[in-house]
């Protein structure tokens, strides 16, 4: 299995936290043994993702669109 470490030129912020989070993942993956290829699949994988998109007018009158995620691994 080969996955880039560093995130794509044109990655948002929230790909590069992405790339973060399944960065520590896999450093502390490499420290646990035992544990079936499932399992860890189970964990790399979030149960629910919701993502939300709203614009704002800015005290200068522009419009800046704003993005929030929310990721749960379980629950």
């Amino acid at each position: 299995m080969s996955e880039t470490l560093s995130p794509p030129p044109d990655a948002s912020p929230a790909d590069d936290s992405l790339e973060n989070v399944r960065e520590q993942f896999r450093r502390a993956r490499s420290q646990l043994q035992g544990f079936k290829r499932g399992l860890i699949e189970y964990f790399e994988t979030p149960k629910r993702t919701i993502s939300v998109c709203f614009p704002v007018q800015m005290d200068d009158g522009s419009i800046r669109t704003f993005h929030g995620y929310l990721v749960l691994h379980t629950a």
